[in-house]
Formats: structure tokens, C-alpha cells, sequence
């Protein structure tokens, strides 16, 4: 069982001594052996922009497939415009990033995510197109056997400011 709890406050970074507060982090719970320490998932590098103000929000959105498990978190990444995290669930420590091409401040990339097969699906419920200032929403689909390749975005194509599209999505195959 996997819980997401955005609020969680990771330790400060070592190195640097920036604040890890409010990072977000999924736990990983044991229905075996509901009285052990659950495993605990965060980012343990240092905030993408040490003088963020809003919280990264890790485990705002969970799924799991096979080995991996992803979290969203939509207040991280550069310019706060959300990111996903991935780990090998045999190996906390071992976590991967991604964040949407060229993202802008905001988009909350990582909102919601689905995984179905090779798919990685993406919401980005605040994604606003170039050069438009109306948030319409859009969804980014990704291959999972080719993460060199950019994610395929989905738009809207409506014109209507605060659709929302990608505040739910399911990869189905």
C-alpha cells in the first residue's frame, strides 16, 4: 500500500543547508506487518530552486507498475511547474526526474498520473499554450521503453480559461 503526504519534511541538505520542508514523500506500508516503520520515499537532493516558496508536493498523485513507483508533484521542478518522481521500489535512494519540456511556472505538472504497460500518463491541469495566457489544461504521454524522447503532449483545444484538462487521466492499453 502506498500513501502520498505532501506536507512531509525531508531532511535539510547536507551540503547546502537549504530547508527541505514541506517536500512531499510517499510511504510504503507493510499490510504483512502493519506494525513496522514504513518505507519512506522522498527526494533526497537538495529543492530544484533553493528560494522556493511553494512546497514541491510529492505524493500528490501515486501509481504504481511492476517495480517502479511514481509520484507527482506538482509544485516542484524548475519554475515550480511540477515533476515527476520515479523509483526503483527495491532501492528509496535510487530516484529519476521528469518534468515537461520546456515548462513554465505553475502548469502543476504531476497533478494526477497514471501508468498502464510502456505508458506514463501526465496531467497538467494549469498548462497554458505559448504565447496565451488561458489555462486550458493538457496531458503528456510518455513511453516508458524511450525516456530520451520528450513526452507527447496532449492539448486542449478549447479556448475556455480554466478547463482543467489533465486534473484526471488513466493510460488504458
Amino acid at each position: 500500500m502506498f500513501i502520498g503526504d505532501t506536507g512531509y519534511d525531508a531532511p535539510a541538505d547536507p551540503v547546502t543547508g537549504y530547508s527541505n520542508t514541506n517536500t512531499g514523500a510517499v510511504y510504503m506500508l507493510d499490510m504483512e506487518n502493519p506494525n513496522a516503520d514504513p518505507v519512506v520515499f522522498t527526494d533526497p537532493s537538495p529543492r530544484d530552486n533553493p528560494t522556493q516558496t511553494q512546497t514541491r508536493q510529492i505524493g500528490f498523485s501515486v501509481a504504481v507498475s511492476g517495480n517502479k513507483l511514481y509520484a507527482g508533484a506538482p509544485g516542484g521542478g524548475e519554475h515550480n511547474s511540477g515533476l515527476v518522481l520515479v523509483w526503483d521500489i527495491d532501492d528509496p535512494s535510487n530516484v529519476t526526474k521528469i518534468t515537461p519540456n520546456n515548462g513554465q511556472g505553475g502548469w502543476k505538472f504531476g497533478s494526477r498520473i497514471s501508468v498502464q504497460g510502456s505508458s506514463l500518463l501526465v496531467g497538467m491541469p494549469t498548462y497554458t499554450a505559448s504565447g496565451s495566457s488561458i489555462e486550458t489544461g493538457a496531458a503528456y504521454l510518455y513511453d516508458l521503453n524511450d525516456m530520451s524522447q520528450t513526452g507527447f503532449v496532449i492539448t486542449n483545444t478549447s479556448s475556455n480559461d480554466a478547463d482543467r484538462m489533465g486534473l484526471g487521466v488513466l493510460a488504458v492499453e
